[in-house]
C-alpha cells in the first residue's frame, strides 16, 4: 500500500509539473511564452500554441479580413537534458485557393532536439529559427504591439527565418546569452527586388551546398533592459547561379542591434538592420531583372517604438493591459544598387504606426492601429488594422 501511494504520489507531482507554467515565461534563451512550454515538463509531453485573426482596411478601397495563423506547439521532454519542441502553423484558414487565386498553407516553423549539457553550453539540432532580430524568434501576438509585425521583421529581416542546421547556445551568467547556428544557405534564386525573403529554405529540401553561418549576444543587466547583436554571413548561390557556364559566389551578410526597456509601464524598441550582397550585378543578369527592378546591392533600415500602459496609474494596475504606442519605421530596399541600374523610389519608404493594445488577460490581447505608410515616389498606402490575438 505504502508503494502504490508513492506511486501515486509521483504520478500527481508530475502531471502538475507538466501543467505548470514555463519558469521563465518569454524569457527563455529567447522564445516567446507558449514557445517555452516544454522546457517547464519533467517529462512527457507539452502543448501550447497561439493564434491571431486581423481586418485590415486601406485606402486603396480594399477591404479584408484574414484567419492569418492557428500555431500548436508541440513538445516531449524524454529527460531532464534531452527534449524535442516543434511549432506547427496554419495560415490563413485553408490551404484552398481563394476566388482571389490566393492559398494558405502548413508549415512547420520549427523543430528541433536540444541537449541540455550545462546552462553555459547546450546543443540544438533541426528546423531552427534564426535568431536574429526581436520577432523572428518572440512573434506570439500578445507579445509585440501593432497588428502585423514590423515591415522590418518582414523586408529586411525575413520573419519568420528558419532553416536546418545545429549550433550551440547558453546562459554564461551576469545577464548574457548567446546562440551560435550553422545552418543551410539562403537560395539566392528566389531574391527580389524587394528583398531576400523568397531565398528562405523553410525546411522544405534547401541546397546546403553553401551553408551559412549566424551567431547572436543578448545583454540583460536588469530584467527591464535587453541590448542585443546578430551577425549573419553566408554564401546564396548554392552553386546554382552560373553565369557564362561559371558558378557565381553570392554572399549575403546581415548585422543587427536591438534593444528592450521596459519599466513602469513605460515600454520602449528599437532596431536596426543592415543586409548586403555581393556579386548582384551577376545575379541580376542570371533572374533577368534590368533598370529599377534588380536586386539591391544593399538594404537597411530601423525602427523605434514606444507605448505606455496607462493602468499603471490606477489603484489597481495589474487588473489588466491598455498602452497606446506609436511606432516609426524608415528603410530602404535599395539603399545602394550596382552601377548599371536604378534605385527604385517606391523602395524607399517610412511607416507611422499609432494604436491601442488593450490585453483583458495577460495571454488575449485586442489591437487597433491606424498606419500612414509613404515611400518617396509619393505613393500613400494608409491603412486601418484591428486584430485579436491569443496565447496558451
Amino acid at each position: 500500500l505504502k508503494n502504490q501511494l508513492d506511486v501515486l504520489t509521483e504520478e500527481v507531482q508530475r502531471l502538475r509539473e507538466a501543467k505548470a507554467p514555463p519558469r521563465k515565461a518569454g524569457r527563455f534563451y529567447g522564445l516567446g511564452p507558449s514557445a517555452s512550454r516544454v522546457y517547464a515538463v519533467s517529462q512527457g509531453v507539452s502543448l501550447a500554441g497561439y493564434g491571431e485573426i486581423v481586418y485590415r482596411n486601406e485606402n486603396d478601397g480594399t477591404k479584408q479580413a484574414d484567419a492569418r495563423r492557428l500555431i500548436m506547439y508541440v513538445g516531449y521532454r524524454f529527460t531532464p537534458h534531452i527534449l524535442f519542441n516543434s511549432e506547427i502553423e496554419f495560415e490563413h484558414g485553408n490551404t484552398e485557393e481563394n476566388l482571389s487565386g490566393k492559398e494558405g498553407e502548413v508549415s512547420v516553423e520549427f523543430a528541433y532536439l536540444d541537449f541540455l549539457i550545462d546552462p553555459r553550453f547546450n546543443l540544438r539540432a533541426g528546423l531552427l529559427l534564426q535568431p536574429v532580430g526581436i520577432i523572428n524568434e518572440m512573434h506570439e501576438p500578445p507579445t509585440f504591439h501593432g497588428v502585423f509585425r514590423p515591415d522590418i521583421a518582414r523586408f529586411i529581416i525575413p520573419t519568420t527565418w528558419r532553416e536546418v542546421g545545429f549550433g550551440f547556445f547558453g546562459d554564461l551568467g551576469h545577464g548574457l546569452q548567446y546562440k551560435a547556428y550553422l545552418t543551410n544557405g539562403l537560395d539566392a534564386r528566389g531574391f527580389e527586388d524587394e528583398g531576400i525573403r523568397e531565398g528562405r529554405g523553410g525546411g522544405n529540401r534547401p541546397f546546403f551546398e553553401t551553408p551559412a553561418l549566424v551567431g547572436r549576444i543578448d545583454w540583460s543587466p536588469h530584467p527591464s533592459f535587453t541590448l542585443g547583436v546578430t551577425g549573419y554571413t553566408g554564401r546564396a548561390d548554392q552553386n546554382q547561379i552560373l553565369v557564362n557556364g561559371r558558378s557565381v559566389d553570392v554572399r549575403v551578410s546581415l548585422f543587427e542591434i536591438h534593444g528592450l526597456f521596459q519599466y513602469r509601464g513605460f515600454e520602449a524598441r528599437a532596431l536596426f538592420a543592415s543586409t548586403w550582397l555581393t556579386n548582384v550585378e551577376a545575379l541580376n543578369r542570371f533572374l533577368g531583372r534590368e533598370g529599377d527592378e534588380g536586386v539591391g546591392k544593399r538594404m537597411e533600415g530601423f525602427y523605434v517604438e514606444l507605448a505606455y500602459n496607462i493602468m499603471a496609474l490606477s489603484n489597481r494596475p495589474g487588473r489588466f493591459y491598455l498602452a497606446p504606442f506609436v511606432r516609426y519605421e524608415k528603410y530602404d530596399l535599395h539603399a545602394e544598387v550596382v552601377e548599371g541600374f536604378e534605385a527604385n523610389p517606391a523602395l524607399d519608404r517610412s511607416v507611422w504606426t499609432l494604436g491601442l493594445t488593450f490585453r483583458p488577460h495577460p495571454q488575449v490581447v485586442v489591437k487597433a492601429d491606424v498606419q500612414l505608410r509613404d515611400d518617396d515616389a509619393g505613393v500613400s498606402r494608409d491603412r486601418f488594422n484591428l486584430g485579436i490575438g491569443f496565447n496558451f
